[in-house]
C-alpha cells in the first residue's frame, strides 16, 4: 500500500482523515491529522480541513481565523499564490453565505496578491455573488479572451458568472440557459449545479430543483468537511416545499439544523 511504502506523504493521511470524517470516526480522524502535522505542508492541510469543518458548521469566525493562519504561514514563506488562495477561499464562503461586502473586499484584496487564472476564476464568481456585476463580468470577459481553448473556462467558469448576474437581475430563464454549457462537467464540480438549483427554485420548478440538489448532495456528502452541504440541504428543503411535500421538507430542515447545531450565525443562511 501507499502507506507501507511511505508514498504520498501527508496527502494519503489527508484522504484517510476525510474517510474517517465521513464514517464519524473521530479517533481515526484525529490520528490521521496528527500524522499529517509531521510535515509543514501537512500542518497547513489540517488547518484547511478544520476551516472547512468550521464553515460547514456555521462557525464563520473560527473558519476565518484558521484560514488566516494558513495565509500567514504562506506569507512567511513568500508563497504569494498560496496566501492569495487562502484569502480567496475565505471570500468564496463569505459570498455564498451572504456576507457580500466582506466577500468583495477579501476577493479584491486577493487579486492584489496574485492574478493567476485559478484565482481570477474564483474571484469573478465571488464578485458576481456579491452583486459586483460590472467587476465580475469584466474579469470573466478577460479570462475568456485569454483562454479561448480552455473548455472548463468557456463552459463552466464564465457561464457561471453570467448566470449569477442574470439571477441577481431576476432573469431566471437566462441563468438556466447560461448553465447548460456546464452540464457535462456536473460530476467534476458543484458550483454550477448549485447556481442552477437556485435558479430552478426561483423559477418555481421544484421537481427539477430537487433533482439538482439531490445530485450535488450525493457528490458533497463524501467530503465531510465541505461547507457546501448546508446550502444544498437548504435548497433541497425548499424544493420539497415548492412541491408541497412538507414531511420531506421538515426532515431535510432537521438535517440542516443538526449540521448547524453549533452555528454562531444561523441568520446568515441565504434567503434565496
Amino acid at each position: 500500500s501507499a502507506l507501507s511504502r511511505k508514498l504520498g506523504g501527508y496527502s494519503v493521511h489527508g484522504q484517510l482523515a476525510r474517510v474517517a470524517l465521513a464514517q464519524h470516526d473521530e479517533a481515526t480522524f484525529k490520528h490521521e491529522c496528527d500524522l499529517m502535522k509531521a510535515s509543514p505542508q501537512g500542518e497547513l492541510a489540517v488547518l484547511r480541513i478544520q476551516a472547512g469543518l468550521a464553515y460547514r458548521h456555521g462557525q464563520f469566525r473560527r473558519g476565518a481565523e484558521l484560514l488566516a493562519q494558513v495565509r500567514g504561514s504562506m506569507e512567511q514563506k513568500e508563497m504569494k499564490e498560496g496566501a492569495a488562495g487562502a484569502l480567496t477561499v475565505q471570500a468564496f464562503w463569505e459570498s455564498l453565505y451572504g456576507l457580500k461586502g466582506q466577500a468583495a473586499a477579501d476577493a479584491s484584496k486577493s487579486l492584489l496578491i496574485s492574478r493567476d487564472a485559478n484565482s481570477v476564476s474564483t474571484v469573478m464568481t465571488i464578485l458576481a455573488l456579491a452583486d459586483k456585476a460590472q467587476e465580475a463580468l469584466k474579469l470573466a470577459d478577460g479570462l475568456a479572451k485569454s483562454r479561448p481553448l480552455d473548455d472548463f473556462t468557456q463552459s463552466v467558469d464564465v457561464p457561471v458568472v453570467h448566470a449569477i448576474v442574470a439571477l441577481n437581475q431576476g432573469d431566471t430563464a437566462k441563468a438556466i440557459e447560461d448553465l447548460k454549457a456546464a452540464v457535462p462537467y456536473d460530476r467534476t464540480q458543484s458550483v454550477s449545479r448549485f447556481i442552477r438549483g437556485r435558479a430552478l427554485l426561483r423559477a418555481g420548478r421544484g421537481a427539477d430543483a430537487e433533482q439538482e440538489f439531490h445530485g450535488i448532495l450525493d457528490q458533497e456528502l463524501g467530503d465531510s468537511s465541505s461547507p457546501f452541504v448546508p446550502l444544498h440541504q437548504l435548497g433541497l428543503a425548499r424544493a420539497y416545499m415548492l412541491q408541497g411535500n412538507k414531511d420531506k421538507a421538515r426532515a431535510t430542515y432537521q438535517d440542516l439544523l443538526a449540521t448547524w447545531k453549533d452555528a454562531r450565525a444561523l441568520s446568515l443562511l441565504p434567503c434565496n
